[in-house]
C-alpha cells in the first residue's frame, strides 16, 4: 500500500479512502496501468482505490481531455466499460467512436449508453445508441424524467416508452410530470 501511495503522490494523483482527487497528465495512464498490476498482485489493498481509478477514468471520458481518454482506452482495457459509460454521460461522441473502433461491446452496451445519454440530455448520443441497437425506451424515459430532461422524455415516449407510473415515481419536475400524466391518460382511454 505504501508503494502505491508514493506512486500516486509522485504522479500528482491522490486516493484516500473513499475520497478522490485525481488530476491527469499525459503519462498517467501508465501510472494507472502499473497501479492496476499492483492491485492484482496485492488483493488486500481493497476496493476503494479501484473505485477511485474507475471514477477517475469515467471523469476523464466525460469531461476530457479527450487525448488522455483515448490513450487510456488503448492502454487500460480493464476500465473500458466505465469509460464508455462516462463518454455517453458526457456526450463525447468522439470517444464513443473510439470505443466502437476498438471493437468494444458487451451484452447491454447500447442500452446502458442510452440510459446515460438520456439522463444527461444528450439527444445525439441517444440516437447513436439507438442505431447501435438500444431499445430500452422505458429506461430512457425513467432516466430523462429523473434528471429533468423533458425533450428526451418526449422522444422516448414517441419511440414507444409507456411505463408512465415508474417514471412518475422518480420525477420531481412539474412540466415533465404533466407530460407523463397526459400520455398516461391518453393510453388509458385506448
Amino acid at each position: 500500500m505504501l508503494t502505491i501511495s508514493k506512486t500516486l503522490f509522485k504522479n500528482n494523483c491522490v486516493a484516500k479512502n473513499t475520497k478522490r482527487f485525481m488530476s491527469f497528465k499525459p503519462n498517467h495512464f501508465e501510472t494507472l496501468h502499473n497501479l492496476r498490476k499492483s492491485i492484482n498482485e496485492n488483493k488486500d489493498i481493497g476496493n476503494n482505490l479501484i473505485n477511485d481509478m474507475n471514477k477517475a477514468f469515467e471523469d476523464v471520458c466525460k469531461k476530457g481531455p479527450t487525448e488522455i481518454a483515448e490513450q487510456m482506452i488503448k492502454n487500460i482495457p480493464n476500465y473500458i466499460k466505465t469509460g464508455y459509460l462516462g463518454a455517453c454521460a458526457g456526450g463525447n461522441v468522439k470517444l464513443i467512436d473510439a470505443f466502437v473502433k476498438r471493437d468494444f461491446s458487451y451484452s447491454n452496451a447500447a442500452n446502458e449508453g442510452l440510459l446515460e445519454a438520456c439522463a444527461n440530455g444528450h439527444v445525439y448520443v441517444a440516437n447513436v445508441m439507438l442505431d447501435m441497437g438500444a431499445n430500452d425506451y422505458n429506461g430512457g424515459l425513467r432516466e430523462a424524467c429523473r434528471n429533468g430532461q423533458k425533450d428526451i422524455a418526449e422522444y422516448m415516449i414517441k419511440l414507444g416508452a409507456n411505463n408512465f407510473d415508474v417514471s412518475l415515481n422518480v420525477c420531481a419536475y412539474h412540466d415533465i410530470r404533466a407530460l407523463l400524466n397526459k400520455h398516461k391518460e391518453a393510453a388509458a382511454k385506448n
